[in-house]
């Protein structure tokens, strides 16, 4: 970390260069939806996904920031993203470029607000639990109300210890996903989604390291990183060659019912970036709005679909990433047993 002066400075949590790449000009200025207020504008990439002095804390009476170690990694990845989105391929990643961008992914999913917003969350659930089943804070072993400068700088040290997560992202399958024409792709202030098909009940199923998982990043307008678990891949190759099988026991010309399927086996193995449909752009984005804290970025103010979600699902103007009632029941059949 870096000591620093007495003046606030404007820092990214999500970075200038990735967000030029979603840009609405060659002024570089960009789409913002504001799911709180329901209202879009425009502005330039320099004021999006920004703060004061949001990666600064202060260690025995000096101001610490880490942003110049971001400025850093942010250097190393710039090239290797422009590199992807003018080739519209992975076919030319080595083994550091990957490790770079999995690193970048894992700090990129813990510099943001997200985590911060978590940890307060569930620091004053647990805390209003406590109160009301006639406890108090300071008598609770082994819990500490954590103030709004010590969440800060809890974050900040998480970031610094990202790369431990880092694996996680290499270890998936790594697809390239290209939005047809007349589709774009959103980026949040949050742009790590995750998503999984595969349930399971009484246990979430949103863990880097669960079986099924999907990790997104869009990388520009037109295109999005989507990491993968292994398992999923496996399963459609199995389901290829089974398929393929059947078709020659049955003396069958190829029908076209596994395009689908051979077009991901050929984005994987070659690198080279599967044109999705809109119904799939429509997804992603979906998952952009959905994890966001606030902000939506986009290269077109067509953010209808952000309209159509939050009027289905009003909470979604401010996300909450713990659910205070789930852990109270949890709680409560705790006391139970």
């Amino acid at each position: 970390m870096t000591t620093t002066s007495n003046q606030c400075k404007n820092q990214h949590y999500v970075p200038q260069f990735h967000l030029r790449h979603f840009a609405a000009t060659k002024k570089k200025q960009i789409y913002v939806y504001d799911k709180l207020h329901e209202k879009s504008f425009k502005t330039t990439v320099r004021n999006a996904g920004a703060e004061n002095a949001f990666y600064e804390s202060e260690h025995n009476g000096a101001k610490i920031s880490i942003d110049p170690k971001l400025a850093g990694l942010e250097t190393l990845v710039a090239p290797i993203i422009k590199r992807v989105i003018e080739n519209e391929s992975l076919g030319s990643f080595n083994n550091r470029d990957k490790s770079i961008i999995s690193l970048f992914c894992a700090i990129q999913m813990l510099r943001v607000k997200a985590p911060r917003e978590s940890m307060s969350e569930l620091n004053n659930t647990l805390k209003e639990f406590i109160e009301q089943a006639g406890g108090k804070i300071d008598e609770v072993e082994g819990f500490k109300f954590m103030d709004k400068a010590e969440i800060k700088r809890s974050c900040i040290g998480s970031v610094l210890a990202a790369g431990e997560l880092a694996p996680y992202f290499y270890d998936k399958i790594w697809l390239l996903l290209k939005a047809p024409p007349k589709s774009t792709f959103y980026i949040s202030d949050n742009p790590i989604s995750l998503y999984n098909s595969v349930k399971r009940p009484g246990r979430g199923n949103l863990g880097l390291k669960v079986k099924g998982i999907e990790v997104h990043l869009p990388l520009s307008k037109n295109l999005c990183l989507s990491m993968v678990c292994p398992s999923l891949i496996e399963k459609i190759d199995h389901r290829v060659k089974k398929a393929q099988l059947l078709e020659r026991a049955l003396g069958l010309a190829n029908t076209g019912f596994l395009d689908g399927a051979h077009n991901i086996l050929d984005a994987v193995f070659t690198g080279n970036a599967r044109q999705l449909k809109p119904e799939n752009v429509e997804h992603l984005n979906s998952l952009q709005v959905g994890s966001a804290s606030r902000f939506i970025y986009s290269s077109t103010d067509d953010f209808s679909l952000v309209h159509d979600m939050i009027k289905k699902e009003p909470s979604l103007k401010e996300p909450r990433r713990f659910k205070g009632n789930e852990i109270r029941k949890r709680c409560n059949d705790h006391e139970k047993e």
